[in-house]
């Protein structure tokens, strides 16, 4: 059987439906990568800072830690000479 002009039109009509379907699906999906990528950087972004934070706290809670077994050796020595 020959295809008519008009089923070509349909036959090629579909095709460009089914080519712009597919090309608003791809576009889509890199819009959800792009989206995917931002929230990574962001998430490295807090994770980065929580680790600054968290290194600073446990520097802090190290010195507070040598000043208490300073003083506590100090005590120590002031009840031995005192």
């Amino acid at each position: 059987m020959v295809d008519t002009t008009k089923e070509h039109q349909e036959n090629i009509q579909y095709l460009l439906d089914e080519i712009d379907s597919i090309t608003r699906d791809i576009e889509d999906e890199e819009g959800l990568a792009k989206e995917e990528k931002e929230y990574v950087a962001q998430l490295k972004k807090k994770h980065k800072k929580l680790k600054e934070e968290t290194e600073h706290l446990l520097n802090e809670i190290n010195d507070m830690s040598k000043e208490e077994l300073n003083r506590e050796n100090q005590e120590q020595i002031d009840s031995i000479v005192g």
